[in-house]
């Protein structure tokens, strides 16, 4: 009975081993899934504040552009004024 005893006890080791390894492998999947799960949190977020940022980028070009475009529209009025006065003054003392 002793080989017999030495067997069942072998089995048993190998089966406590493999249960070990099995329980392992669940909780090492298990921590994957959890890191998966915060990476997709983490991809969302990170999408989001993206398109934030691209409409935030949008309006701020336009903004600056209109600025632009004022500035000019500004400056060629300024100059067409200054461009009627020199012609009056011009035209006076002909």
């Amino acid at each position: 009975m002793s080989q017999e005893d030495d067997r069942i006890r072998r089995v048993q080791r190998q089966a406590d081993e493999i249960t070990d390894i099995t329980r392992k492998n669940i909780q090492m999947s298990l921590d994957r899934g959890e890191r998966l799960e915060d990476m997709e949190d983490k991809a969302s977020v990170l999408e989001t504040q993206g398109r934030q940022f691209h409409t935030n980028a949008v309006k701020l070009r336009r903004k600056f552009c209109m600025q632009s475009w004022r500035l000019t529209f500004l400056i060629l009025i300024l100059l067409a004024v200054i461009a009627v006065i020199l012609y009056f003054i011009i035209d006076s003392k002909k």
